[in-house]
């Protein structure tokens, strides 16, 4: 995945050395947070294969994305290395995750996974 030894609980956002698989305290999978370095070409969580880079913004790099099982095509937002290291940060894109997963409007985009 991204290469960090840093894994993340993805509900509390707990820092954990790589090793660790779940968080003891949600029970949840800890997974990776992306950072700066470009992701093309690269598989990340075994279902997203990354085609190309399309655009940069404050919290991190949005990438064109085919998801492996059913080839669609997505966009991925990978978080900046400085947010996934600030734990406040990281909490607000979580925020935002679950904001934008509640919209339904034919002007916004669907959430498919985080």
């Amino acid at each position: 995945m991204s290469g960090h030894e840093t894994r993340y609980c993805p509900e509390c956002l707990a820092a954990f050395d790589q090793g660790e698989v779940r968080c003891p305290v949600h029970g949840l999978e800890l997974v990776d947070l992306p950072g700066d370095e470009s992701l093309v070409g690269r598989v990340l969580d075994g279902k997203y294969e990354i085609v190309e880079k399309i655009g940069q913004g404050g919290m991190g790099t949005v990438y064109r994305a085919r998801q492996k099982l059913i080839g669609r095509e997505v966009a991925l937002k990978a978080l900046r290395s400085e947010i996934t290291r600030d734990p406040a940060a990281a909490r607000r894109f979580l925020v935002e995750v679950r904001a934008v997963s509640q919209l339904r409007c034919r002007n916004s985009v669907i959430l498919f996974d985080s």
